[in-house]
C-alpha cells in the first residue's frame, strides 16, 4: 500500500499510499491516514521513530494521498524496522497495512 518502503538517511520526500478494500479504492472522504515507523512491533507510540500525517488526493474517492517527510523525520540510524497506516475518522481508528521499513545511508552526509 505504500508506494516504497526504502528512504535514504536524512532525506526529503514522500510516499504514497493507496488504501483499497476488496481490491477497490477505499473513500477517503472523512478519513486521515497516519504513518508510524518503530524499532519493534511493540515499542510504545511515545517512542516511534517516525509518525506522519498524510494528505489525500483528491477527488477521495481514488483511496489515495502522500506522507511527506523530513530531514529531521528521517534522521535515525540505517536499518530496518517496522511501519503501520492506519485510517482514523475522529472518532474509530483502524489499521489498513503493517509491513517492513527501511532507512539506508547514502553516501554524501546530507544537511
Amino acid at each position: 500500500m505504500l508506494s516504497k518502503s526504502t528512504i535514504y538517511r536524512k532525506s526529503t520526500g514522500s510516499i504514497t499510499y493507496t488504501i483499497t478494500q476488496a481490491s477497490v479504492a477505499f473513500n477517503l472522504t472523512g478519513y486521515t491516514a497516519y504513518l508510524t515507523v518503530k524499532k519493534n512491533k511493540t515499542d510504545a507510540d511515545a517512542s516511534a521513530l517516525m509518525q506522519l500525517t498524510g494528505v489525500n488526493d483528491s477527488p477521495e474517492t481514488l483511496g489515495t494521498g502522500t506522507f511527506t517527510y523530513s530531514t529531521s523525520d528521517s534522521d535515525f540510524d540505517a536499518g530496518e524496522y517496522w511501519y503501520d497506516i492506519y485510517l482514523s475518522d475522529g472518532t474509530n481508528k483502524f489499521p489498513v497495512d503493517v509491513g517492513r521499513f527501511a532507512i539506508s545511508e547514502g553516501i554524501t552526509d546530507t544537511p
